[in-house]
């Protein structure tokens, strides 16, 4: 079977299946985007199957993988407990690496060897660091790097990488935040850049 739990039960669950196929949107832990597995096996998230309880013909939910099997629509679908624990995982993973992030704009110079490496991986620095260098001389070029300003805004580049992991990383926000940030400095030109999100 080709689904997200399927893959996950052999080992192959990668980031690309931690999210609803629906909706498209990242699993999480809790709430709405909790995911949920069908009886078929294939798994949304919660408010995707509550949307196809409440859509569902014959008081029966049919897979939107057309797989066959059907879901009884009035009975509560369960969480896909092995999805739950990667997407935990994954959330853990990603409050280390914004601490380490914090860390180096904060406390450079008390970066680990191995935290210097997560800061260029995550801010995608290879190219701009000597890794041979000693590592006095890697976390201050770090630091220099994380806190010089982005071109043309007034954001710099740390600021950059927590704005862009709250508003979910995608290429759209990265340009409606760089027009914002080059537009003007309010919440006012924020909004009229970017938009209200309700």
């Amino acid at each position: 079977k080709n689904s997200p739990f399927a893959m996950m039960a052999r080992g192959g669950g990668d980031e690309q299946h931690l999210s609803c196929e629906i909706c498209t949107n990242a699993y999480t832990s809790t709430g709405l985007r909790t995911p949920q597995v069908l009886r078929c096996g294939h798994s949304y998230c919660a408010d995707c199957v509550r949307d196809l309880q409440r859509r569902a013909a014959n008081n029966t939910i049919s897979c939107p993988n057309r797989c066959g099997v059907m879901t009884p629509a009035d009975v509560d679908v369960p969480k896909c407990y092995p999805l739950v624990a990667a997407v935990e995982a994954k959330e853990q993973q990603d409050r280390d690496r914004m601490a380490v992030l914090l860390k180096c704009s904060t406390a450079a110079y008390s970066l680990t060897r191995a935290e210097t490496q997560v800061v260029i991986e995550t801010c995608q620095l290879a190219n701009e660091v000597d890794m041979e260098a000693p590592l006095s001389a890697i976390r201050s070029r770090l630091h220099t790097l994380m806190m010089t300003s982005i071109e043309g805004s007034m954001m710099n580049r740390m600021q950059g990488v927590f704005l862009t992991k709250w508003v979910g990383g995608t290429g759209k926000s990265l340009r409606s935040l760089y027009r914002a940030t080059r537009d003007g400095p309010s919440y006012g030109d924020l909004l009229r850049c970017v938009g209200h999100a309700r």
